[in-house]
């Protein structure tokens, strides 16, 4: 008999645990192929004796083993061929006991047309010294004396069935009477819808959160206690059902990790920025002839309607609108459990789902004060949108939303944990502009040792333009993106990582909001790489002292001596250099003239000549090389 399972437990990361008792001790669990590895390495069973199932080996490779392979269609004809030299019992007339020869043929001269399949088909038995045929039609009952035969077939019709049933493994379970079994397997994740019922006049919020579940198992789930928890544990896959095959001597490891777990409480709009851009394509506008014309969305009317009169009437005529939302809103009947980090609901009452089949069920609601406000964002200001301010954040998972205001359908939502508003529809009183300006200048000069630090101060300013076309005004939520290094000079009201949020009233009609930012850096230029003008520039800022200012000119002169005296040092030692290679020329050519006195004596004047040169350069260069160290160590003295 199939298990039956009394307690189903759904986790967000995509896994269920499953707790099932059985009165008997032999009972089936059904599993998909897909999650036999889960149930494998999960299964615990209170008294198990052994759990068997079929092989992970290919049906046909088991098959070619057996040797046996009937025939759907001629199933007696197909079986006959297989008992080939085995003793078998047939009831025709009467009981028949022989040794199968095989199948024959008879031909029939009859000219009966319309002769049914098989009907000519004759069983050969040895019966004693005796050959005797038999009608396959006429065989009433086939009895198989050879146990091996037997259990072969049994095996063959077995895995058929298995081979139908595809993508099913059965895993047959023994254990002592009144067991249980639980295990972990791989299930949808549930999902969470919300509704969302505003009162504006308690200006107060209750939503509601309705959990999708889906069966994807191979077994029903019928009257079930059920628990849907928030938790992720972490799960993963591990090959347990298919044949292990080592090859030896080589051991090959298996190397996993759990990949890292990066959760961030992200803006209303971070799941659907790329959606929205795609959508806003595909807007049309109506041109001349009334055709549509693909564009971007048209810009608001110059005469928008107010705002009491945006609400939508009621969803069907003659039912009040308070009267509606009573009777639309679901009964919750389940308990809140803290698991730890996590949070457990668990429904009241049995909970019947069917393989293949899915179910919407309440699980929550929750009740917050709330504004109605409109949301405005610095990168979408053509989408104001209608939202309700929370006066706390909701700690619930994530979902799509349907809101009713007073009971009217009023737009749709995304509700993210730890979100302070719902943003629901888009508002067509407000329209809005950005104009932006930014400018650097310096802030302050410092002269450090031998380099000036420039403290420079970037400044960008927002200038928001809107238009109220509602006669009320409309308190605002206005988002401005953050900026890399940027700092606010107005303190904003809250902010997210990625903006800064501020509170305003808009009047009706034009209004103006004027936000600021800084930003500051500081840059390092060595004085030597300072020319005069860039100098003088930066003097005429008023913020370098005149003490500064001829200490730099100071250092400045020192840094120009250094540099001309070691240019006279470079001169003088290619002079040194152009010197010696007069003198090889001199030797090579005294050691060819040796027999001419006068020429001899020419050319040893002239090496006395460029001895006395180098003997002057090599003391210019040491009185250089001295007045380039006492510069040095007059830059020193500033450093």
């Amino acid at each position: 008999m199939t298990l039956n399972i009394k307690e189903v437990t759904l986790y967000q990361s995509g896994v269920g645990f499953f707790i099932a008792d059985c009165p008997k001790k032999n009972f089936t669990l059904p599993v998909n192929e897909s999650d036999i590895n889960d149930v494998l390495k999960s299964l615990s069973v209170n008294g198990l004796t052994s759990a068997r199932f079929n092989s992970a080996e290919e049906i046909d490779k088991i098959l070619d083993k057996i040797g046996i392979d009937f025939e759907a269609d001629g199933a007696l004809l197909s079986l006959c061929s297989h008992l080939v030299g085995l003793e078998v019992i047939i009831s025709a007339d009467k009981k028949y006991t022989g040794i199968v020869l095989g199948v024959d043929e008879i031909e029939d001269d009859s000219e009966t047309e319309n002769i049914p399949i098989n009907n000519n088909e004759v069983l050969v038995l040895k019966i004693g010294n005796e050959i005797q045929n038999f009608s396959l039609k006429d065989i009433k009952k086939l009895e198989i004396l050879d146990s091996t035969l037997q259990k072969d077939i049994d095996t063959f019709l077995n895995l058929i069935a298995n081979k139908r049933k595809a993508g099913v493994v059965n895993l047959k379970i023994n254990a002592k009477n009144d067991s249980w079994a639980s295990w972990v397997m791989p299930v949808s994740s549930w999902r969470l819808s919300y509704r969302v019922f505003y009162d504006i006049a308690k200006k107060e919020l209750e939503m509601i959160g309705i959990s999708i579940i889906d069966n994807t198992t191979s077994i029903d789930w019928e009257k079930v206690v059920l628990r849907i928890v928030t938790g992720k544990p972490v799960s993963f896959r591990y090959d347990l059902f298919n044949p292990l095959h080592i090859d030896r001597p080589i051991i090959l490891r298996d190397t996993k990790g759990v990949a890292p777990l990066v959760s961030e409480v992200g803006g209303m709009f971070d799941d659907f920025d790329d959606v929205m851009e795609e959508s806003m394509s595909e807007y049309s506008q109506v041109g001349s002839g009334g055709k549509a014309k693909m564009g971007i969305m048209t810009p608001p009317p110059s005469s928008a309607p107010r705002r009491d009169k945006m609400l939508m009437a009621s969803l069907a005529k003659g039912i009040p609108p308070k009267k509606f939302e009573e009777e639309v809103k679901p009964f919750i009947e389940t308990q809140k459990q803290k698991i730890g980090s996590a949070i457990a609901y668990v429904v009241n009452y049995p909970i019947t789902i069917n393989r293949s089949q899915s179910a919407l069920i309440p699980i929550f609601n929750e009740k917050v004060n709330g504004d109605l406000c409109v949301i405005l964002r610095d990168d979408r200001l053509t989408e104001a949108m209608d939202a309700i301010k929370l006066k706390k954040p909701f700690d619930v998972e994530k979902g799509a939303a349907t809101i009713y205001l007073d009971g009217n359908y009023a737009g749709d939502s995304m509700i993210l944990t730890g979100t302070d508003f719902i943003a629901f529809r888009l508002n067509q009183d407000i329209s809005a502009m950005k104009e932006t300006t930014s400018q650097t200048k310096i802030e302050a000069i410092e002269l450090k040792d031998t380099y000036l630090s420039i403290k420079r101060i970037a400044e960008l300013k927002y200038t928001f333009k809107f238009i109220n076309r509602n006669k009320e005004s409309l308190p605002t939520i206005l988002e401005v993106t953050k900026l890399s290094s940027y700092q606010a000079d107005d303190d904003p009201d809250a902010e997210t990582k990625d903006y800064y949020q501020y509170n305003l009233l808009l009047k009706s009609g034009n209004s103006v909001k004027t936000l600021k930012f800084h930003k500051t850096t500081f840059e390092s230029i060595w004085i030597s790489n300072l020319s005069d003008s860039q100098f003088d520039s930066y003097f005429e800022t008023g913020l370098i002292s005149q003490s500064d200012k001829r200490k730099v000119e100071k250092i400045l002169d020192l840094i120009k001596l250094v540099k001309k005296k070691e240019r006279e040092h470079i001169t003088i030692t290619n002079e040194v250099q152009h010197q010696f290679k007069n003198q090889k020329r001199i030797r090579d050519n005294l050691v060819v003239i040796k027999e001419d006195e006068n020429l001899k004596n020419e050319f040893l004047n002239k090496l006395k000549q460029s001895e006395t040169q180098l003997e002057k350069k090599r003391d210019e260069l040491n009185e250089i090389k001295n007045d380039i160290e006492e510069l040095k160590q007059k830059l020193e003295r500033y450093q």
